[in-house]
């Protein structure tokens, strides 16, 4: 016990550690980004630019936002599934934050390359998606537990979760996170911010911020990495609905496995559900409404270590066909087979 306390607060100062930011000049910047030609341009206003022979990623942003909170949370945070921020610039006119570059890009647009051009074009198999479910829920972890103050995140989305060049995961935009303590003082909040498809139910309709509402969120990126659709369904006429609501009330209606069999990915062979359904079964724990009956993120590491040992232990073995019931994560918490609680593994 002692030596876990030890370990743990070990943690909490590693992360508290302010780390220094280099001040880029706009002369530099320019000259990384061949003055931000179309040619560097990643997505949206971020570029990629060559400082020397490091290459890093700079978004462009309006003088008019206010950046000043989540460079302070950026500068806090050392942990490898958190994007990683370098420095900073400032023209008079436009900000610019220079932080790591992710070969990859958005898990949202990988996932959309695997739809259009199936394994080849970017379909990730189960060990791979595991692992990236794991990353985020290592950066969330870490973010409700051993920053100081702890923080949560409020926009968790497939869109804000980056990729390396080994496809590993980090999580980034901390433009709406607030800190923990800060959100129970409040309690509530007016003004809705967030995106929809990954909002909780809780924060809809009262505005409660709390660690559970990125946990509600990261369900919706499990989903997306099960199914490979994104978190709001666009019908042939136009009509929306959401990916979580939908999935859920089929697996309320009919079942675990038929809800997975109409939705899991066909890129993933008919293995998929099989494959997929410890996964499907975490996805629905996040995703429970009641926010005090969602696992924590702790849990939600645990639950996903099994997972990954489990496939890793299949592929060694050769045998991708089957799981063995005997280590899948999640267990029957009553007769009801869509009521599920997360077993956690001991560290």
């Amino acid at each position: 016990m002692r030596k876990e306390r030890v370990k743990q607060d070990l943690r909490v100062e590693i992360a508290s550690c302010e780390r220094a930011l280099k001040v880029f000049g706009i002369e530099e910047v320019n000259r990384a980004t061949g003055k931000f030609c179309p040619g560097k341009r990643i997505k949206g206003s971020v570029y990629s630019g060559e400082f020397g022979d490091r290459v890093f990623a700079v978004k462009k942003m309006s003088r008019e936002i206010d950046i000043s909170l989540e460079v302070n949370i950026l500068m806090k945070i050392n942990h490898f599934n958190v994007i990683n921020l370098y420095g900073v610039c400032d023209d008079g006119q436009s900000l610019y934050l220079v932080s790591e570059y992710m070969e990859f890009g958005c898990l949202k647009d990988w996932l959309k390359r695997g739809r259009k051009g199936g394994e080849e074009e970017g379909g990730i198999g189960w060990e791979i998606r595991v692992q990236i479910g794991l990353d985020v829920a290592n950066g969330l972890y870490y973010l409700h537990n051993f920053t100081k103050p702890a923080y949560v995140h409020q926009d968790i989305k497939t869109s804000n979760v980056l990729l390396n060049s080994d496809l590993r995961a980090k999580i980034t935009n901390f433009s709406l996170a607030r800190s923990a303590a800060a959100a129970r003082d409040t309690n509530v909040t007016v003004h809705l911010v967030g995106t929809r498809g990954y909002m909780a139910p809780e924060y809809v309709e009262t505005g409660e911020i709390t660690p559970k509402i990125d946990v509600y969120a990261f369900g919706v990126v499990l989903l997306e990495l099960i199914t490979g659709k994104e978190a709001v369904l666009v019908a042939r006429n136009g009509k929306e609905t959401l990916l979580s609501t939908t999935v859920v009330s089929l697996a309320e209606k009919g079942g675990l496995e038929e809800a997975l069999t109409s939705y899991v990915d066909a890129n993933m062979g008919e293995t998929g559900v099989e494959m997929a359904l410890p996964l499907f079964r975490l996805s629905l724990a996040c995703l429970r409404r009641e926010s005090e009956t969602r696992p924590n993120m702790e849990e939600v590491v645990s639950s996903l270590v099994k997972i990954l040992t489990d496939l890793r232990r299949l592929r060694s073995f050769g045998d991708d066909s089957s799981t063995d019931r005997s280590v899948i994560p999640l267990r029957r918490a009553s007769r009801n087979e869509n009521d599920w609680s997360v077993e956690t593994a001991s560290w």
